[in-house]
């Protein structure tokens, strides 16, 4: 998937307490994690962060202040075979 017609918006929400992203894969190998970085954010043209949580490298994107908001783009995105898990960071 090369392009999506998924409207991005500015991916802010203002409900809701913590800030929440999208993590798309938790890989072991960086050169593995830096390919489907780039996948990935083709495919979501989200930034996609590579955040390593030994033993993961764990690729992550987009940025919300509502659990509710980062679910419904989840979802959106399950709608074009791209699975993510909503992570509330501390």
């Amino acid at each position: 998937i090369s392009a999506l017609a998924v409207s991005k918006g500015s991916g802010k929400e203002s409900k809701g307490n913590g800030y929440y992203v999208l993590q798309f894969e938790a890989v072991g190998d960086f050169d593995a994690a830096q390919r489907r970085k780039a996948q990935i954010s083709a495919s979501t043209g989200y930034n996609i962060q590579v955040v390593f949580d030994a033993p993961f490298y764990k690729l992550r994107g987009g940025g919300w202040t509502s659990r509710k908001a980062a679910e419904d783009k989840a979802r959106e995105l399950s709608i074009y075979n791209i699975n993510a898990l909503v992570i509330r960071l501390k």
